[in-house]
């Protein structure tokens, strides 16, 4: 119980979870389609390098 009560005195970096969660997810893309009134779609890309085209992906 004493070692619980240490640990929260110890400072936490805010950011450090989400540095370690973002280098985990980086090989993943997300291609999402919502379909409108008729054939009209939106495509949303998500998690894809600055490096590619994504016009030409799409």
């Amino acid at each position: 119980m004493s070692e619980a009560i240490q640990n929260l005195n110890k400072p936490k970096d805010a950011f450090e979870q989400l540095e370690e969660e973002e280098g985990m997810r980086q090989g993943f893309c997300h291609i999402r389609i919502q379909q409108r009134t008729g054939r009209k779609t939106i495509t949303t890309v998500q998690g894809i390098a600055t490096e590619y085209d994504l016009k030409k992906i799409v």
